[in-house]
């Protein structure tokens, strides 16, 4: 897990902002970002299994689930060891935060400036040829959007699934670990 995030998850404390808000606030004040760091963190992963004599180079995906989705489409961009990407419960596009009058989870998932660069679909089609699925994305309050919806904001190189509730990963991932 990219730091802050699954099992390196702040534990929370009593009172005040959340733990998320807290690292998100300190990563501010040394000049950085949450997202920046987790892209970093999966960067680095992605280089260390390419590198690893047990690994197989060819075959290594990055998935990420919600607030993890755009730092795994950064580092897949900007790492090409990465065969493929796949993101779950997870935002297509900063823009899409900035017009909206309400937003869910912003704090962790900003990198202070992205927008005068390229937003999410930019790393897609850097991405591409490489495999690029999109499954179950939300908008900026963390509702489900539609597939058409979805479609607008990405490239169409992208692979766009829907997640029944009960599905297990292996079922819903079967076709993009091959």
């Amino acid at each position: 897990d990219p730091r802050g995030a699954g099992e390196s998850y702040p534990r929370p404390q009593r009172g005040g902002y959340s733990p998320a808000y807290q690292l998100a606030a300190r990563m501010w004040l040394l000049g950085g970002s949450v997202a920046a760091m987790h892209v970093e963190d999966l960067r680095v992963g992605i280089q260390w299994l390419a590198k690893h004599p047990k690994v197989d180079a060819a075959r290594i995906k990055v998935l990420g689930k919600g607030e993890l989705g755009p730092a795994a489409l950064i580092a897949a961009a900007v790492e090409p060891a990465a065969s493929a990407v796949a993101i779950e419960s997870s935002i297509v596009s900063y823009q899409q935060f900035a017009e909206a009058k309400l937003h869910d989870g912003l704090y962790s998932q900003v990198i202070p400036g992205v927008l005068k660069h390229f937003d999410l679909d930019d790393a897609i089609r850097l991405i591409a040829p490489r495999s690029v699925w999109i499954v179950s994305a939300v908008g900026p309050t963390g509702v489900p959007m539609r597939d058409k919806i979805v479609r607008e904001l990405v490239p169409a190189s992208a692979v766009i699934r829907e997640k029944p509730e009960d599905w297990p990963v292996a079922k819903i991932y079967k076709d993009w670990l091959k």
